[in-house]
């Protein structure tokens, strides 16, 4: 879906919540080895695979949250809060709120509602968008669309809160559960929200455009079942991403960009092997897209604000600069947008 003839739209910078539990790839393996039945000799062959993935991806650390008490509205909250405060913006001028998570406590109400409710609105356009790892860089697209199409939408607040909350297997017996069940290994929790608005906000920039691409043929590569655990075929599925270099064009192409002119690639890290093949294919300097799995790892819906966050708090980013925000994710789903910073 392309958004044409698009108007001012501004986003804020993003307010994150980390849990403060932290996990290391050592720590990782040793959950595994508690599980594994086989003997040594299976086991170091098993280990090995796994510290294969870590080294692919680039893993190191990655956050959970050890109360269980602690619910996904919690962390949305706190982001939310976090992000209105930087942003200028108080929460009683929310005309939107969209909730982009996969992760929910349960089925009915949408999540957004709680959400709502906890932040003090008492009436407000809420609900929730779910799309995988693209969910909350869909929910800023439909926020846009909305925006332009009514006229009593001027601010929507745009959040994510993913816990994995049990949802990660560490049953990984042989080649094949490491196949399906390493990329889980490699989750951390938490939370993001961003703002979007039709005037300037304090740290923030303006929207250029947005693009969403599926390519649903794809749809069984990855899931996360009802009662389930997450469960992905990485390795069929990181070979998608060799469409994300021609979506970004397109995108770019639409604002009569190259890939050349873009300052700063906040790219979704599955993997840091990923963020360099795509890099390489657009001809572009990896110093211009930093690689962030290895801090906190794939934090799902929250891994494009928290490497926003991680640029904006280590490298100079000046007012005019270009960022291309992008999320592929599982279905398959693409969605990137540009951002010109400090523009008003």
């Amino acid at each position: 879906m392309e958004q044409d003839g698009m108007e001012a739209f501004y986003l804020s910078a993003p307010g994150i919540k980390l849990p403060a539990a932290r996990c290391t790839n050592d720590d990782q393996l040793a959950k595994v080895r508690e599980h594994f039945r086989g003997d040594e000799r299976e086991w170091k062959a098993v280990k090995r695979r796994l510290q294969f993935v870590f080294r692919l991806c680039g893993s190191n650390e990655r956050y959970y949250e050890p109360d269980v008490d602690y619910n996904i509205a919690d962390y949305a909250v706190e982001a939310s809060r976090t992000c209105l405060e930087a942003a200028g913006v108080d929460a009683a001028e929310l005309d939107m709120l969209i909730n982009g998570s996969v992760a929910r406590e349960y089925f009915e109400p949408a999540t957004a509602m709680e959400i709502s409710a906890r932040l003090g609105l008492e009436q407000v356009h809420a609900f929730d968008v779910t799309s995988a790892c693209a969910g909350l860089l869909q929910g800023i697209h439909i926020a846009t669309a909305f925006m332009h199409m009514y006229g009593g939408v001027d601010r929507a607040l745009v959040c994510a809160s993913d816990l994995t909350k049990g949802r990660i297997s560490y049953d990984v017996q042989s080649k094949a559960d490491v196949a399906l069940r390493s990329a889980g290994l490699t989750i951390g929790d938490g939370a993001s929200a961003l703002v979007v608005s039709r005037t300037p906000m304090q740290n923030g920039g303006k929207i250029l455009g947005v693009l969403s691409e599926s390519l649903p043929q794809h749809y069984h590569l990855c899931s996360a079942p009802v009662g389930g655990c997450f469960r992905s075929l990485s390795g069929d599925l990181f070979k998608l991403h060799k469409h994300m270099p021609d979506h970004v064009r397109r995108l770019l192409a639409q604002q009569e960009r190259t890939p050349a002119d873009v300052d700063h690639w906040i790219c979704h890290q599955p993997s840091d092997s990923v963020v360099k093949t795509i890099m390489e294919n657009l001809e572009v300097d990896l110093e211009r897209a930093p690689l962030c799995h290895g801090v906190f790892g794939n934090t799902i819906n929250s891994t494009v604000p928290m490497t926003l966050d991680y640029t904006l708090q280590h490298r100079e980013v000046k007012p005019g600069d270009l960022l291309l925000l992008s999320s592929a994710a599982a279905g398959f789903m693409m969605v990137s947008l540009l951002l010109e910073w400090g523009a008003d």
